[in-house]
């Protein structure tokens, strides 16, 4: 285990954690992209490690849950054996649900569709409830179901996303609408968490300035060796460039999921690593007429049916703070360094204004 660091906020007083960081929760196939390792790695730095459960059957969630508590140890101290299970509205029916529930993880993080039939047995079965949001309208949707972490999700986030706002500007909002809703109902307040962007101490230490209560690390924990996602994909991510390029290392885009059976909802696209795949499908999409385009999908699908993994081809999704990921680095270590430092960097400004 790396040196121990803590860092209260009303985030980690609600999950029970040391520092407030939350693994995003990156699903895949065959196996999830944040699995048991990175879970597990994430929990043992302080903070929630969460398992990527939405393409799990209920035996593969069952099991990923069952290997993170045996990398932790069955002695291991509680703020350091968070081990949560995120789910996609959208994706989950009855069996993975009730599937999650008996696992009795710290939290269960949904997103992404209708919270109001997933929220409920969660609620019940006395688990903690994150809700990840991409509007202030959602918040007002999910407080009165008893959410007890709002995950406020920006344009900046990599893999899925819905929001047009930035986290500079998401943030601030979503802390001042949780904060009255709350006061409103009488209800004790709930922690804003940042997703989207988030790579480095100064934005960790920027979030917490903003009122947030901490946040959600994704495209920097893909460069990891505990990450689910194949070493080339890890290479990719470390070595893309920055979106403060002329030419932008990131690109949103529905293309994949217009190709794919899962039924995400029309107003998500994903942030993912340009490609010659989007370059030239997107366009042949969008100049086709309707009448055709069925072909022109067709073919698209065929070729990424041929790719095992091909950088011009393969969907590599990842966020738009990819720019400062530069090496593969191990998950706790990486946690514990970032939340080290974004400590005394407040501590440092603190002072400084005290003068």
């Amino acid at each position: 285990m790396s040196a121990s660091v803590a860092l209260q906020t009303l985030l980690t007083q609600t999950l029970g954690i040391a520092v407030p960081v939350i693994n995003a929760p990156m699903a895949g196939r065959p196996k999830p992209v944040a699995g048991a390792e990175l879970a597990a790695a994430v929990a043992r730095a302080g903070g929630l490690g969460l398992i990527g459960a939405a393409a799990c059957t209920p035996v593969q969630l069952t099991e990923e849950f069952v290997q993170a508590q045996a990398l932790l140890g069955a002695g291991a101290d509680p703020q350091h054996a968070g081990i949560g299970l995120g789910l996609i509205n959208a994706f989950t029916g009855p069996e993975l649900l009730q599937a999650a529930i008996d696992c009795q993880p710290r939290a269960i993080w949904l997103s992404f569709g209708p919270f109001k039939e997933l929220a409920p047995p969660i609620k019940a079965a006395g688990i903690k409830l994150i809700c990840q949001v991409q509007t202030l309208e959602q918040i007002g949707d999910v407080l009165p179901l008893g959410a007890d972490v709002i995950v406020a999700q920006s344009y900046e986030s990599g893999g899925h996303g819905a929001s047009h706002a930035t986290t500079f500007c998401f943030v601030p909002e979503a802390v001042d609408f949780v904060r009255e809703q709350c006061e409103k109902a009488g209800r004790p307040p709930v922690p804003v968490v940042a997703a989207g962007g988030v790579t480095d101490s100064r934005q960790i230490a920027a979030v917490l300035a903003l009122g947030g209560d901490g946040v959600v690390l994704g495209t920097r924990l893909l460069a990891t060796p505990e990450c689910g996602s194949r070493a080339e994909e890890k290479e990719a991510v470390a070595a893309a460039g920055s979106d403060a390029s002329e030419t932008p290392a990131t690109v949103r885009t529905r293309l994949y999921d217009d190709l794919s059976s899962l039924p995400w909802p029309q107003e998500v696209n994903g942030r993912l690593l340009q490609n010659k795949f989007i370059a030239d499908y997107g366009a042949r999409l969008a100049g086709t007429p309707p009448a055709e385009r069925e072909t022109v999908k067709a073919e698209a699908i065929e070729v990424l049916k041929r790719s095992d993994f091909d950088r011009d081809v393969s969907a590599v999704y990842c966020g738009a703070g990819v720019g400062l990921v530069r090496k593969i680095e191990p998950a706790e270590v990486l946690v514990t360094s970032l939340v080290t430092e974004a400590k005394a960097r407040l501590q440092r400004l603190g002072a400084e204004l005290a003068k």
